[in-house]
């Protein structure tokens, strides 16, 4: 990392701990089957110049990129790296994001960047406030081939001067190709309405809310951590007890998440992967 770009992220001294990145999603990337690790989402947090989420095709305007926090955040800047960073000569290969929307809890903002290489800081006019937030690609500075993905570095949230950053997010970190697709805020309910939310985040952890509609003061939540086994992962309870989750993935139809039969509540309900 050059000194620059260490220097914009660095964390600043706080009394309390911001909450901490859960997680970074991506509907889709780059050579996802061939080469899973290259350029997969979370490379857009990990405060590295040289890696980068990539488009799975020319046209990114139908990714949507997810990003999720252990708690509520008010996000009122972001430092972008705009394109594939990794040397001049992939920078100009691959196509950069011009601009991009965040939209999070009632409201969203949209950053517009310069095509140059470097961390661009980009106040926002107006906060966002959420623990998820959906981005999607608006615009772009296409690569001299058409047919290239378009690609984004990095993307680093801020609140009142801070990084909003994930604390475990180290260089020993390692892509998990089962885990991976099994990350992020799982819903059920309603569609459009979901009253449950059961999150998986990248550092081990989990947690479920039910957060109904008519009666928040019913509101209630529970978290742990979890473990990899197999296929599954094993969501560990307070007395030793376990819940087995797994993605059930069948072909042409939405993801979801398939908990074992024998679960207790509030697990044994069907999740699904968008609101």
């Amino acid at each position: 990392m050059n000194r620059s770009l260490l220097t914009l992220l660095l964390p600043l001294a706080a009394h309390a701990a911001p909450p901490d990145l859960g997680y970074a999603q991506a509907s889709n990337y780059f050579k996802r089957e061939a080469r899973p690790t290259q350029y997969q989402p979370m490379h857009m947090v990990d405060g590295k110049e040289g890696t980068a989420w990539c488009s799975a095709s020319g046209d990114p305007l139908v990714e949507r990129l997810t990003f999720g926090f252990k708690g509520e955040v008010k996000v009122d800047e972001v430092r972008v790296l705009t394109g594939n960073a990794a040397d001049g000569e992939s920078w100009k290969a691959f196509g950069r994001v011009k601009k991009l929307s965040i939209k999070g809890l009632g409201g969203g903002a949209t950053v517009t960047l310069a095509d140059e290489q470097g961390l661009q800081a980009v106040a926002l006019k107006t906060p966002v406030e959420g623990a998820e937030f959906a981005v999607e690609v608006l615009d772009l500075f296409p690569a001299d081939d058409l047919d290239q993905p378009t690609c984004l570095s990095e993307l680093t949230f801020y609140s009142g001067g801070k990084p909003l950053a994930a604390s475990w997010l180290t260089p020993q970190w390692k892509h998990d190709r089962t885990l991976a697709p099994l990350l992020g805020t799982w819903y059920a309910g309603s569609p459009g309405a979901p009253t449950h939310f059961l999150s998986l985040y990248a550092d081990g952890t989990w947690r479920y809310a039910h957060e109904p509609w008519d009666s928040p003061r019913d509101s209630k939540s529970l978290s742990g951590s979890y473990e990899l086994s197999g296929s599954t992962v094993q969501l560990l309870l307070e007395g030793g007890a376990k819940v087995a989750v797994r993605l059930d993935a069948r072909k042409g139809a939405e993801p979801a998440l398939a908990v074992d039969s024998g679960a207790p509540e509030p697990f044994k309900r069907p999740w699904r992967a968008q609101p």
